[in-house]
């Protein structure tokens, strides 16, 4: 038998790979194109009939193997993120289309997957833009189809899982033509003992769990009514399907107990002040996460660090965010850089203002300084964006305990 996981993955991933070539070559609406869910859909089946032509079974006979119910839901959900996708596109400024552009390589120096370019054309897009949440939206969905549809390949390559169907094929096959050569010469027996595999099949049936299927033996089923035997490929492709989603569950289970184990280590660490600290390797944690981690915990903070209203933290959803978040406020207290900043959030004044007990009267001065000579400047300048940021800052001194001097004052009346 061919490596069939092979003969799948050589048609099932055409169109995505023709799509992450059209975007390189800034082709967006082809490209866009190619990820329809009729096309990918079409594509899946092409690939399933020539793994069923390879094995000598049925289509049917390979998709009993497969999560139907996945690949329905992933593609219900590629074909709506597309038609978003295309219609946002549509509505793009025409200088905008022309200025897409997505890299050539990744950062491991390899030509990137159809979702990182999809990914790299949302961030050019604006990720706060209409356009841009369609495009991170369909990276999203095609990601999840590429994940699905290797995991078939992996499946597919495993010779024992469509070996069970040839040998379930072979078997009815020789049980009927016994069936015909007994009904000659053992008419009267033939029918009883049709007869009886009939009861035991309909007693196996009238059960609820799909599994029992698999226990009726290859004969039974051979001299069941048509419609038993119905019944029982359907019981045995539905079982079929429940451990091949139970299996994927169940990998899906141990990711996530590996993360939560590292999310723990991490959230452990942060608890208080620390000299070092121990990031795991894993695919959990962004470079970027890595590093704001790495600055939270060590320092010093970026400027931009202050000016964040909630920090990419890692973990999310696994309930250490008041970890982190207390992590991050003694950082904003124990570096100085906040005095400096160009930007401060809503978030880290309002941790300033909690925390500044723990802050030395000298930066507490030299911020004061700081906002009273911005407060000139944009009282010169008379930009809105300036008067509005002095104003910020000049409250901030305020509530730190210095007495707005003059120009404070004055940027205050504005």
């Amino acid at each position: 038998m061919k490596a069939l996981g092979t003969v799948f993955r050589k048609i099932a991933f055409a169109s995505l790979a023709s799509a992450n070539l059209s975007f390189m070559g800034r082709l967006v609406a082809p490209g866009l194109k190619l990820l329809s869910g009729e096309i990918l859909q079409r594509e899946l089946r092409a690939a399933l009939l020539d793994v069923a032509s390879a094995a000598g079974l049925r289509l049917s006979d390979v998709e009993g193997v497969l999560p139907i119910a996945q690949i329905d839901a992933h593609i219900n959900a590629v074909h709506a993120a597309q038609r978003a996708a295309v219609l946002a596109w549509r509505n793009q400024p025409e200088q905008d289309r022309r200025d897409a552009d997505v890299a050539l390589v990744s950062e491991q120096g390899t030509i990137p997957h159809v979702y990182e370019s999809l990914h790299r054309l949302s961030q050019n897009a604006g990720e706060a833009s209409d356009l841009g949440r369609a495009l991170h939206e369909l990276a999203l969905a095609i990601y999840g189809w590429q994940e699905l549809l290797t995991t078939i390949g992996v499946v597919l390559d495993d010779p024992k899982v469509l070996a069970a169907a040839v040998r379930r094929r072979l078997l009815r096959r020789a049980a009927v033509g016994l069936a015909v050569a007994l009904a000659v010469l053992l008419g009267a027996m033939m029918w009883r003992t049709r007869a009886a595999a009939r009861e035991r099949i309909a007693a196996t049936l009238a059960q609820n769990e799909p599994c029992s299927a698999l226990s009726l033996a290859p004969d039974d089923v051979a001299r069941a009514t048509p419609e038993q035997r119905t019944l029982v490929t359907e019981r045995q492709a539905e079982c079929e399907r429940k451990r091949a989603a139970a299996e994927l569950e169940a990998q899906a289970k141990e990711r996530r107990r590996a993360q939560e184990a590292q999310c723990r280590s991490l959230a452990t660490q942060l608890e208080k002040p620390v000299q070092s600290l121990e990031l795991p390797a894993s695919a959990y944690l962004t470079d970027e996460q890595r590093a704001l981690m790495q600055r939270v915990a060590l320092g010093p903070l970026e400027a931009t660090d202050y000016a964040l209203e909630k920090p990419d933290f890692p973990c999310d959803g696994l309930g250490h965010g008041p970890v982190f978040d207390a992590a991050f406020s003694r950082a904003l207290v124990r570096d100085r850089g906040w005095v400096e900043a160009v930007d401060l959030s809503k978030r880290a004044r309002t941790l300033l203002v909690v925390e500044s007990s723990k802050l030395s009267v000298e930066l507490v001065n030299a911020f004061a300084v700081t906002v009273e000579q911005e407060a000139a400047k944009a009282i010169r300048d008379g930009s809105a964006s300036a008067i509005t940021r002095a104003q910020q800052r000049c409250t901030l001194g305020t509530a730190l305990g210095r007495t707005a001097k003059k120009f404070c004052g004055a940027v205050a009346k504005l």
